[in-house]
């Protein structure tokens, strides 16, 4: 899911028995989005941390 659709998503609201109610506050801690959003997060700062070892190497192989 992109950052885009799940922002979307996130501010979208919810419907319960027929009513829709909107979304005046955060994520609540334990909900069932709480997954998904840290998924999101720990796949950004992986993909962060893999470009920064390949640059590291390239650097040091530059140097050797």
């Amino acid at each position: 899911m992109d950052t885009v659709t799940l922002r979307k998503f996130l501010k979208c609201g919810f419907m319960e028995k027929g009513k829709v109610y909107q979304t005046l506050a955060g994520t609540p801690q334990g909900g069932v989005i709480s997954p998904a959003l840290a998924v999101m997060a720990l796949s950004e700062l992986e993909r962060e941390l893999l470009e920064a070892i390949k640059k590291n190497n390239a650097i040091r192989k530059r140097s050797t």
